[in-house]
């Protein structure tokens, strides 16, 4: 909120105190910039963190820009939740190979999507596989992409990865090798 900086040459202090009123009056708010430009007049960039959850509020051109950023944070915090969909290391599919042999296919970041409340029906999973079923498959290969999709938008993709190797070499590697 604020803080007191000293200079060593010349040698004196300065304080300086944020003009992000939110900082004061929202319990919630973590910062962010405050600003006036003759294009978007008074905005401000706000940020506030409520039972684990950030959200962003932008507003441009506003008289109230501090009352009207802690509406627009307040109504996030009350129609929006986040849905954890997969953690790191989760394996999120199986894999199918053509000679019947199923792999795990594993995202290596977690995945959440923060949407409005009432459209939780609205949120999708899907699976594009983008390598053929042919063998071998090698542990650490990406197999595909896990989409998660909102309505008619795709919100995000994540790599699918190969948890194991298969067990069966593809044909002619499997000859080599004298198997």
């Amino acid at each position: 909120k604020e803080t007191e900086i000293h200079f060593i040459e010349p040698n004196f202090f300065m304080n300086l105190r944020n003009t992000n009123k939110l900082l004061w009056n929202y319990p919630y708010a973590d910062g962010v910039k405050t600003g006036t430009t003759n294009a978007a007049g008074k905005c401000l960039v706000a940020a506030a963190t409520k039972d684990g959850r950030q959200l962003i509020a932008v507003v441009l051109h506003a008289p109230n820009r501090f009352g009207d950023a802690q509406k627009l944070l307040e109504w996030g915090f009350q129609n929006t939740q986040t849905i954890d969909i997969a953690q790191a290391g989760d394996i999120v599919e199986e894999f199918n190979l053509a000679n019947g042999e199923t792999i795990g296919a594993f995202v290596q970041y977690p995945i959440s999507v923060t949407i409005l409340s009432k459209d939780q029906e609205k949120l999708e999973k899907r699976t594009v596989w983008t390598r053929d079923s042919s063998l071998p498959v090698e542990a650490g290969e990406e197999l595909g992409v896990y989409e998660i999709w909102y309505g008619e938008k795709k919100i995000h993709s994540e790599p699918l990865i190969a948890e194991t190797s298969s067990k069966l070499k593809g044909r002619l590697k499997g000859l080599l090798e004298g198997k």
